[in-house]
């Protein structure tokens, strides 16, 4: 395994960590407690200005949270949205929250990135407490476990070293998940929060140095650019599959997810995983 270490400020990490944790409540679902927090906007949004947010996509989120000046109203559409993009739809779910949705236009839930998610749990002594309906690759689950290794890192650099891998291994699949919603305009905010997700993972990506003298870190002040292009644009298709457990070249995340309406079966919960 390639060895990698983070160049970060003590602030820096806490706004990661507080970032990951906005995104994995967020597609839980809305809650009172979250949509009270999003009112108060300068704080709420406050990790993604400070590290990968571009101005247009802040302004766009202020404008969409501002349209409301009560909680309970802002949680009900929210709830609404919520439930049409990624539960309940006339015909097919526009966006599914599993991975296994993603692998190919014929998946079924329950695929390979969950038996491969089930086991990255069950290795670090992880079980979805009070999730017993949730596949393990549900996108909070996932977030859940990147902030659980991003956590540890902190004091043990083995767990950066799996942090890194797996914000790169996530990145296909929930950059497809981003495409699948990107010209929702009824309501932009999940577009707007999958944009600022994606943009959380490739700043993990880059921020990082292979360890060795001759190696340079990517600083958050620097631009972030590389096999994806600039931060807030995560292309269609160039990510390269490579070393992904369950990928190969001749099958990348598909943009037109399987899975169908038999996602609607399982309702997330609004708790954390564990």
């Amino acid at each position: 395994m390639k060895k990698y270490a983070m160049s970060l400020s003590t602030s820096q990490q806490t706004f990661l960590l507080e970032g990951i944790g906005k995104m994995c409540r967020v597609f839980w679902g809305p809650d009172s407690d979250q949509c009270e927090e999003m009112l108060r906007t300068d704080a709420y949004l406050r990790p993604f200005k400070e590290l990968v947010a571009p101005p247009d996509v802040l302004r766009q989120l202020r404008a969409v949270i501002g349209n409301f000046t009560a909680a309970d109203a802002l949680f009900y559409h929210l709830e609404e949205e919520y439930i049409r993009l990624f539960i309940n739809a006339r015909e097919v779910i526009t966006a599914p929250l599993y991975e296994s949705c993603y692998v190919s236009e014929s998946a079924t839930l329950m695929g390979r990135p969950a038996m491969m998610m089930k086991k990255r749990l069950e290795s670090e002594g992880l079980s979805l407490t009070g999730h017993s309906n949730d596949p393990p690759d549900h996108l909070s689950v996932e977030l859940e476990y990147l902030y659980f290794l991003l956590s540890k890192g902190w004091s043990d650099p083995v767990f950066i070293d799996k942090a890194v891998l797996y914000a790169s291994e996530i990145l296909p699949w929930i950059n497809a998940f981003r495409q699948r919603i990107i010209n929702e305009r009824q309501s932009p905010f999940y577009p707007l929060a999958a944009s600022l997700l994606c943009d959380l993972l490739r700043l993990i990506e880059h921020s990082r140095k292979l360890k060795g003298p001759k190696t340079k870190a990517i600083r958050f002040s620097d631009p972030v650019r590389g096999r994806h292009g600039p931060a807030g644009d995560c292309e269609d298709g160039d990510h390269d599959p490579e070393g992904l457990p369950w990928a190969d070249e001749n099958q990348p995340y598909s943009d037109r997810s399987g899975c169908g309406s038999s996602v609607t079966r399982f309702r997330p919960e609004r708790r954390s995983a564990w």
